[in-house]
């Protein structure tokens, strides 16, 4: 079931059962300042040494993985009940580990380009100058011959830093 606040899945289980769950997260964009805060210690000393030396590289790859981890933690939750009684309890998600190419997929990208056709306004409502085919990822678009339509690329700069970009077009002929 999806709304507007939130994704959830129901799946009832029988004892001693395991299953997987996909769902959808959306990707994660978090800045430099909040990528680079430490991580936070449980102890309560005021100053740990750790036992092993990490490189920066090594130090700022940790601390990725972490604030990652924390702010996909913060948008998910898991609970059970007991069919027929009052049980229920929340499922601690606290064991999954972040690994580099999970990373990859969670990230958001610095930059995001959209690129998509619409009608100039002077086409006729009854005959569409192009029409959509495919769905999801693998969505296309088909033109019409000798019909006009606009191309709209958005570009979203996620990055947080000032950058300059050329848009350069390329079209296909199709095969005859």
């Amino acid at each position: 079931m999806h709304t507007d606040d939130y994704f959830q899945v129901r799946q009832r289980l029988e004892p001693s059962a395991t299953v997987r769950m996909l769902i959808p997260v959306e990707r994660i964009a978090l800045s430099r300042d909040e990528v680079e805060r430490p991580i936070p210690s449980l102890s309560e000393r005021q100053f740990v040494v750790a036992k092993v030396q990490q490189s920066e590289r090594e130090a700022r790859r940790v601390r990725e993985l972490f604030w990652y981890r924390d702010a996909l933690l913060a948008r998910i939750q898991a609970s059970w009940n007991e069919v027929g009684s009052l049980r229920s309890g929340a499922i601690n998600l606290r064991a999954i580990r972040l690994t580099e190419p999970m990373l990859a997929l969670l990230r958001a990208d610095d930059v995001e380009v959209s690129i998509h056709l619409a009608e100039n306004g002077q086409a006729d409502p009854n005959w569409p100058a192009f029409e959509l085919k495919g769905r999801g990822q693998r969505l296309s678009y088909a033109a019409r011959s000798n019909e006009f339509v606009d191309v709209v690329i958005r570009v979203d700069n996620n990055s947080g830093k000032h950058r300059h970009y050329i848009l350069c077009s390329l079209t296909r002929h199709p095969p005859c």
